[in-house]
């Protein structure tokens, strides 16, 4: 319960940057392609990166328990945090893990999947004060969940 009410501040905090400071400057989302969600290319890509989240993270649950599942989650998060978040809750229906363990790892992939976006930017060479700018937008919205996280491990 905790959890989900960390979550609740961070989407509020989101939509206010994004419709406040976006309208304001009178910035407009691009309109962006995508491909169909339901092409055979974007299903195969989930269902390999589902499975891959899947095993290495059971296996580093089984190897080093907690810190294991803890830490791939983290990690996994920066693939694709929907299937550590899958991947977590599979491990707690199986008994593998314990539902509060599956939150805050799931809460740690979504904080981890949320930061590399600024690496993303670097990568596609944003000025330092876009960088800037974006850490400042990505703290606001990030401190409700590890408020949470740290509730929840306590």
């Amino acid at each position: 319960a905790y959890a989900l009410l960390g979550l609740i501040p961070s989407a509020v905090i989101g939509y206010v940057l994004f419709k406040f400071l976006l309208v304001k400057n009178g910035e407009r989302p691009e309109k962006l392609s995508l491909e169909s969600p339901f092409s055979f290319k974007v299903a195969f890509k989930a269902l390999v990166t589902f499975t891959a989240i899947l095993v290495i993270t059971a296996m580093a649950t089984r190897v080093f328990g907690v810190a294991g599942v803890l830490g791939s989650s983290i990690l996994g998060g920066l693939v694709s945090a929907e299937a550590v978040i899958f991947t977590v809750f599979s491990l707690a229906s199986a008994e593998s893990a314990s539902l509060e363990l599956a939150i805050v790892c799931s809460l740690c992939a979504t904080l981890s999947s949320v930061l590399n976006k600024v690496l993303f930017a670097k990568a596609m060479g944003a000025d330092n004060r876009f960088i800037k700018d974006m850490w400042w937008r990505i703290l606001l919205i990030i401190i409700p969940l590890i408020l949470a996280s740290i509730m929840l491990m306590s």
